[in-house]
């Protein structure tokens, strides 16, 4: 069959041993959407999205909205409504679609642990946001903690209270350090833009002296889309959500590997990987007011080390 990677994937699976498992679980990557994948994300109310700004930072966001705000009409586009888009349009994701149009799309149900990937090119207009669609891929689900969401009733008038720097104050660092999910963007040098999710327990990343965040990698699909465009292309974004008060820390920055850590206490964190990455932080948003939503933690992904 065909190799559906690009070369940066190709590369990372070929260091990490993983290639003909690479292209067995390569027979899920499409250039359109499944049925199956249409009917999951029109009944979502969040999508985080990836976008780069004009200094080529990337950056990842969320979208927030009501029931429908998601629509696909065929297997080939999604379109977002911006009127039922409930979450604060002051995102750098609109300033950031108006210069360069590549995103990428998750889709991920916190309740049930379902997730879908969507890459390609949005055009705006007339209040809608249309995706036409390059690539898509469902993701498993290990790593996922469960949460229910659901919006309140009455829609609340946003009044965003947004601050930004460059060096991580002691608020941002007590958020990043009780963590237990985020969600990264990352493209690779044909602008192919992405979007993952990251989950592990509390505190499973570590802020090093230096500022680094040290981040492990647990085992995958072996697709390492993720790592196959950090290997390309070292800039990325990440994003924690805290959705029980309504802001979002959005980081901008770049990402070296740190691989083959074989102590007992790096084996244990890394579930048996030995893998690490480092996150050098250029920039950063802290958004409050950034949405309103009903939350409720339900349980931790048993398949945390």
């Amino acid at each position: 069959m065909e190799n559906v990677y690009h070369n940066g994937e190709k590369a990372i699976q070929k260091l990490l041993g993983e290639s003909e498992d690479a292209v067995r679980f390569g027979r899920g990557i499409k250039p359109a959407l499944t049925g199956k994948a249409m009917h999951f994300i029109q009944k979502q109310l969040i999508a985080l999205v990836s976008t780069t700004d004009e200094k080529e930072q990337l950056w990842a966001s969320i979208l927030i909205g009501d029931l429908g705000f998601i629509k696909v009409p065929t297997a080939e586009k999604i379109v977002f409504n911006e009127k039922l888009i409930r979450s604060t349009s002051t995102d750098i994701f609109y300033q950031n679609i108006e210069r360069k149009p590549e995103i990428g799309t998750l889709f991920i149900e916190l309740s049930t642990r379902r997730r879908y990937r969507a890459n390609g090119k949005v055009t705006r207009k007339n209040g809608k946001i249309e995706l036409s669609i390059e690539q898509m891929y469902a993701n498993c689900p290990k790593f996922i903690q469960t949460n229910n969401i659901s919006l309140p009733k009455e829609k609340a008038t946003l009044q965003a209270k947004i601050t930004k720097g460059t060096t991580l104050e002691e608020g941002a660092k007590k958020w990043i350090n009780q963590a237990n999910a985020f969600f990264i963007a990352t493209k690779n040098t044909a602008d192919q833009t992405d979007t993952s999710y990251r989950g592990g327990k509390d505190g499973f990343i570590e802020i090093l002296p230096d500022g680094l965040l040290r981040i492990p990698d647990y085992p995958g699909n072996s697709h390492y889309s993720t790592f196959g465009n950090i290997y390309e292309n070292p800039n990325a974004g990440l994003l924690f959500v805290d959705f029980e008060q309504g802001r979002t820390l959005q980081l901008t920055g770049k990402v070296s590997f740190s691989f083959n850590q074989k102590s007992d206490a790096d084996l244990k964190k890394s579930a048996g990987t030995g893998r690490f990455w480092l996150f050098e932080i250029k920039e950063w948003i802290w958004t409050e007011n950034h949405h309103r939503i009903n939350w409720a933690f339900m349980e931790y992904s048993p398949y945390n080390p």
